[in-house]
């Protein structure tokens, strides 16, 4: 069939029956492929200001493993020009890239190389020449709720683009790249996004792999390599854990013990009970926050809300007022004091600490560490 027959042929399908059609090749299907995204992503990038790119490697077909992260780094501005040869360019600066620089090591690379080192298989597996890596998300952004509040800002719908973005991903694992297998990196900030409307998940390692089909795919989540409050420890054993999963290789039994020990994260029922317990102690309130007030008149709050972690904030105007505290004079009253507690700034929180890092293995432990936390920091801000 000639060029000529087959951009006929192409045009007189649907988008996804081109994708899913025997009569063109990979390549050609990366192209049609291309151009759908263009035609979504450019008129959004215009109006957000914001570059998109979906590759940081370049793309092969049938690969042993896609690596899948949830967005490219930064905040650039949008030049206007965008092509399907572009598009599907491999990232300059990544392994292979013409600015590539081994002496300059990606972060999210560099800690994956401790995951990676867990098994010799691992490692053949996690080998850049030879695997594809992309983004879930194509706009740049600090990550997903910069980027909603970004669109939001301008009046544009950011859930719609995100929505937008993730099928384009599916429709090219499973309809064009056909990978052996998927690792997200992120498991509440990629793999669950990537599979929000598939119920079968099984937990391989709460908080450290989980798993599930797609199409005869297997779609592995992990915390995410570049994650602030993991450890090499943390990540070799998600090595481990990945390696077994996938190789069947053994998992020695004392970082598994490290792992069963101490809380992560905590069930409906356990943040129940521990809310109930600072309830007692503290007076913690029911919708498990406990509001206070600086002596200079700033009001806080103690918030036990969440699966993964606590922490503290500003009661009202959590973004302007986080600002103020990050850059000006309350900076040393607040964040410090929070940060000698191992807490640590998100965004529009002063300070979070996620439950792993107590190392406690009940929740009754866990609530009294929460609560010299809590003490410990009003005798520091003199309250």
């Amino acid at each position: 069939m000639n060029e000529n027959n087959k951009n006929t042929e192409s045009e007189s399908m649907s988008y996804i029956e081109s994708l899913r059609s025997d009569k063109f090749s990979f390549e050609e299907k990366l192209q049609i492929w291309a151009k759908e995204a263009i035609e979504y992503c450019h008129p959004m990038a215009e109006k957000l200001d914001r570059a998109f790119y979906a590759f940081q490697s370049k793309t092969i077909e049938n690969p042993e493993l896609l690596l899948l992260g949830l967005n490219p780094g930064g905040r650039y501005s949008y030049d206007n020009k965008m092509t399907p040869e572009k598009l599907l360019q491999q990232n300059s600066y990544y392994f292979g890239g013409s600015d590539y620089d081994p002496r300059k090591p990606w972060k999210v690379i560099k800690k994956l190389q401790v995951t990676k080192s867990a098994t010799e298989e691992l490692n053949e597996l996690l080998d850049p020449s030879s695997m594809v890596y992309m983004n879930l998300l194509y706009f740049n952004s600090s990550d997903l709720p910069e980027f909603l509040s970004h669109a939001e800002s301008l009046d544009e719908n950011g859930q719609e683009a995100f929505d937008k973005c993730t099928q384009l991903t599916k429709d090219l694992i499973f309809n064009i790249i056909k990978p052996k297998r998927v690792i997200c990196l992120g498991i509440d900030s990629c793999f669950d996004l990537l599979n929000s409307d598939n119920e079968t998940v099984a937990e391989i390692a709460p908080n450290v792999l989980h798993h599930t089909t797609i199409n005869g795919i297997n779609i592995y989540g992990i915390t995410h390599p570049s994650y602030r409050l993991s450890t090499n420890l943390d990540h070799k054993n998600t090595g481990y854990y990945l390696s077994h999963e996938i190789f069947g290789t053994d998992i020695p039994e004392l970082l598994t013990v490290t792992k069963s020990e101490s809380i992560r994260k905590l069930s409906e029922s356990e943040l129940a009970e521990l809310q109930s317990y600072l309830q007692k102690e503290i007076g913690l309130e029911l919708d498990g926050q406990l509001h206070f007030t600086a002596t200079n008149g700033d009001e806080l709050s103690l918030r036990v809300c969440t699966p993964k972690y606590y922490g503290i904030r500003a009661r009202h105007k959590f973004s302007s007022l986080y600002d103020e505290w990050n850059d000006g004079i309350e900076k040393e009253h607040y964040i410090t004091p929070l940060h000698e507690l191992d807490f640590e700034p998100s965004r529009t929180w002063l300070g979070v600490k996620y439950y792993k890092k107590c190392n406690c293995a009940t929740i009754e432990e866990l609530g009294r560490k929460i609560v010299a936390d809590f003490n410990s920091f009003k005798t520091k801000i003199e309250l």
